[in-house]
C-alpha cells in the first residue's frame, strides 16, 4: 500500500516484513463486480486480512501460511504494466524493516528513488536481486519539471 500514489511510476519492488506472519487467502464471496472476485487468491499479513477483506467487501478463506522465503522468491508485475512508458520489468519482493502489520495489507510499494526506507530496502537486496537478473538501477521518474 502507499500514502504517496505519485511515487508509483518509481515502483521497483514490494516490501514485506520478516517479523510478520503472512497467509494465502482465497476470495469466497464479493459484494462488488469490481475488485477481487471469488476464486482469486491474495496474500495478506494475517493480522490485516480481516480488516482488508471488510474494506474490499469480500469474504476470505485462509488456505495456508506463506513464509518470508517464499515471499522473497516472488516476482510481481508493475501496476502500470501494459501501459505506455516502459513498465514491463519484473518487480521483486524484498524484505523491509519499515513494513508492519499495523495498517494496509502488510506489504509496502517500494520506490527507491522516493524515500529513505525504500532506498534502504532496495540497497539491502541488491546482491540477491543481481543473482536473480533484476536490473538494480534506481530510476528517477520525476524530473525538474515535476
Amino acid at each position: 500500500w502507499t500514502t504517496t500514489p505519485w511515487t508509483i511510476p518509481g515502483n521497483r519492488a514490494v516490501s514485506y516484513s520478516l517479523r510478520v506472519a503472512y497467509g494465502l487467502y482465497e476470495v469466497t464471496a464479493a459484494e462488488n463486480a469490481f475488485g477481487p472476485q471469488p476464486g482469486e487468491k491474495l496474500i495478506f499479513a494475517d493480522a490485516l486480512a480481516e480488516e482488508s477483506a471488510a474494506k474490499a467487501k469480500v469474504t476470505l478463506n485462509r488456505l495456508h501460511s506463506v513464509s518470508a522465503e517464499q515471499l522473497g522468491s516472488l516476482t510481481l508485475s508493475h501496476p502500470f504494466k501494459g501501459l505506455a512508458g516502459g513498465y514491463e520489468f519484473p518487480v521483486p519482493m524484498v524484505a523491509g524493516e519499515h513494513v508492519t502489520d499495523e495498517a494496509g495489507t502488510g506489504f509496502v510499494h517500494t520506490a527507491p528513488s522516493h524515500g529513505r526506507e525504500d532506498f534502504d530496502a532496495w540497497m539491502d537486496a541488491v546482491a540477491e536481486l543481481l543473482k536473480r537478473g533484476v536490473d538494480t538501477t534506481i530510476p528517477f521518474p520525476v524530473d525538474d519539471a515535476g
